[in-house]
């Protein structure tokens, strides 16, 4: 899926680190624009699944072009545009559970294009559906009756979590996540919003290990190369002189 960058005007960003890239620097309202527009199409072209490490360094490559474009010398990191994500993911979930069809929030109009329901309903609100099963249950009469019991709802991943839309999670019981949601209460959504978080800069500091591990192997290659052609060149060289020797004698 091609991915249309939106042209927006950058807000002054602080110098950068020593090591020309950074995570947790402040992030612009126009620089987190420029985020989702290219995070949401791949978002949505893995079916709302978890983008690849590829498509990660495409997001941080796109935020990157458009510093550069802009005169600036400043680069993001992928862990760093994955966690601005899920914070952005959080606060989308804070203000949609709000109720309200509109959030004076910035961003929300933006996010909401890539996480409200596709299956129809107001835009950022899911149609509330109930999954139910019928239970039988003998009566003291000795007659069969059912009743409905509200099936709960299990969630494999961070991920499912993410793709719900608050209206669905506030019907339904979520399980799997450390926390519990009954009926949609504020302090259930706070405590979902605080697990999301904690989970983000858990993801975050493995993602962060990875990628240095990956260097330090890269690094051990490139200087086993380095070592392997010096010596190559060193044979070649006795080679060379001991020819030398034997055409002189």
């Amino acid at each position: 899926m091609a991915t249309t960058l939106h042209s927006h005007t950058l807000s002054p960003v602080p110098s950068p680190t020593p090591a020309g890239r950074s995570s947790d620097m402040h992030w612009s309202d126009e620089e987190t624009s420029v985020l989702v527009d290219a995070w949401g199409p791949l978002y949505l072209g893995r079916n709302r699944g978890s983008l690849s490490m590829e498509d990660w360094d495409s997001v941080c490559s796109a935020v990157d072009a458009h510093h550069a474009a802009a005169g600036l010398d400043f680069k993001r990191n992928p862990a760093g545009c994955k966690r601005r994500i899920f914070t952005l993911k959080a606060r989308y979930t804070e203000e949609a559970a709000k109720g309200q069809p509109t959030s004076a929030w910035r961003h929300f109009a933006h996010l909401r294009a890539y996480l409200a329901d596709p299956s129809g309903g107001p835009p950022g609100f899911a149609a509330k559906t109930s999954v139910k099963k019928e239970k039988k249950v003998e009566e003291g009469s000795g007659s069969v009756g059912t009743t409905k019991v509200p099936a709960k709802r299990r969630f494999s991943s961070l991920r499912d979590i993410l793709a719900k839309t608050p209206a669905t999670v506030k019907e339904e019981e979520v399980v799997g996540c450390g926390c519990e949601l009954v009926g949609g209460p504020p302090a259930g959504v706070t405590k979902l919003v605080a697990e999301m978080r904690r989970l983000a800069e858990v993801h975050e500091r493995v993602e962060m290990e990875r990628h240095k591990f990956m260097k330090e192997m890269l690094k051990m290659k490139m200087k086993e190369e380095m070592e392997t052609e010096d010596v190559k060149l060193e044979h070649k060289k006795v080679k060379v002189e001991n020819e030398e020797q034997v055409h002189g004698n």
